[in-house]
């Protein structure tokens, strides 16, 4: 098992059982590279004090990264504040480098510290879609490990990823529109 799937599971573990449904509010982080985003257009008007501050700190932790001039080359081929890739990316011939696929796993590293208080803030506002975000980062982090393994290009770990966040933000506001609750503010 590979340490990115590893960390994905215990972070599973460590996350708070599935709650009664609620409503997204200012939306879950999650992935594109296993970035973490907002949920364009997820009841957005019903943002809570909580759902904010949990974006912010979100947002906080993956700007550090999004900056870091370390990661330039990864950056060069992959998005890495949590936006959707360019065309270009989307359709990047190139098999990572050894230098870039030691890049990527640094970058995924924090990442991946990026998670736990993530999975924390937003399971108190919306604990009904962390199942699915955690399924999310389990099968972004399958992408990124044969990304670093060299067995895919970026641009169809892009394309990959952009469809995991699809498919979560489609579950996310399924989960919403049934549960037809307002997120709820963390105790």
């Amino acid at each position: 098992m590979s340490r990115f799937r590893m960390k994905a599971r215990s972070a599973g573990r460590a996350g708070n059982p599935i709650g009664k449904a609620v409503g997204l509010g200012a939306g879950l982080l999650l992935i594109a590279g296993c970035q973490p985003m907002v949920l364009h257009g997820a009841c957005l008007s019903c943002q809570s004090g909580a759902s904010m501050a949990a974006n912010q700190a979100a947002s906080e932790c993956m700007g550090r990264i999004a900056t870091n001039p370390a990661y330039l080359a990864v950056a060069a081929h992959q998005p890495l504040d949590g936006s959707d890739p360019t065309a270009a990316q989307l359709a990047d011939p190139a098999v990572p480098t050894l230098e870039e696929a030691q890049t990527l796993a640094a970058v995924h590293k924090d990442i991946v510290a990026c998670r736990g208080p993530t999975l924390k803030n937003f399971s108190q506002i919306a604990p009904a879609v962390i199942p699915a975000a955690l399924e999310a980062y389990r099968d972004s982090d399958r992408v990124t490990d044969e990304l670093v393994n060299r067995k895919i290009t970026w641009g169809e770990a892009n394309k990959r990823k952009r469809a995991i966040r699809a498919d979560l933000t489609a579950k996310a506001a399924r989960i919403q529109a049934e549960s037809g609750a307002v997120p709820t503010e963390s105790r």
